[in-house]
């Protein structure tokens, strides 16, 4: 996956800042102009209706339970002392712990689904539950992806690469970008949205495992 050759700590810290100023500086301006760009193309309410869908994404940080933090600890711990039997397993029982919560999360999901979406989306402008249904299995897999690339994210953190997770995050959010103007220029709106989340998700899952 990664190489394991050793550097200074002030090397590898130099690197990391590096590659995140030069990463947060390239992205900004491009969220900062799709923002609007989304906002003109789907309307109020279909911008509402993603950013539930974008919290329904982002809350899956909620059911790590502190496991990534935990990886990358014990991966720069044996990472140090160089033991690469040490470093398989940790490999190993963060992808079972991660595939487990992904289990658990996305049957959660989908038998929740029609509670979940009459209690979030509600009012007059809300879209209709078969509507928003229609939309449910490509959250699904978002969600699903989003969790199994963290165990790869924990390794490659704990073994001071973060200038890897930086070019990788960098080149997904161009990605993504990309993706969505394309997808709302065609005339696809919330599911647009949703589908250029996959497959940023599954970009970035491979990018990671690579």
């Amino acid at each position: 996956m990664v190489t394991l050759k050793q550097r200074s700590l002030s090397f590898n810290v130099a690197r990391s800042v590096t590659f995140s100023i030069i990463r947060k500086a390239a992205t900004g301006p491009i969220f900062l102009l799709l923002v609007p760009f989304t906002l003109y193309r789907v309307g109020a309410a279909g911008y509402g209706t993603w950013a539930i869908f974008g919290t329904l994404i982002n809350m899956s940080f909620l059911v790590d339970f502190g496991l990534g933090a935990t990886v990358t600890k014990y991966i720069a711990e044996h990472n140090g002392k160089g033991d690469l039997r040490q470093l398989q397993r940790v490999l190993d029982t963060s992808l079972a712990a991660y595939l487990f919560i992904a289990t658990v999360a996305l049957s959660f999901l989908w038998s929740c689904s029609h509670a979940i979406i009459r209690e979030l989306f509600r009012g007059p402008s809300a879209p209709a539950v078969p509507q928003v249904l229609s939309l449910w299995p490509l959250l699904l897999p978002i969600v699903a992806a989003d969790l199994l690339v963290r165990p790869f994210i924990s390794i490659i953190n704990g073994l001071q690469r973060m200038d890897l997770t930086n070019i990788l995050s960098f080149f997904t959010s161009v990605a993504s970008a990309l993706m969505v103007v394309t997808f709302l220029s065609a005339g696809a709106k919330v599911g647009g949205l949703l589908l250029a989340s996959l497959l940023t998700s599954l970009l970035s899952l491979l990018g990671t495992m690579a």
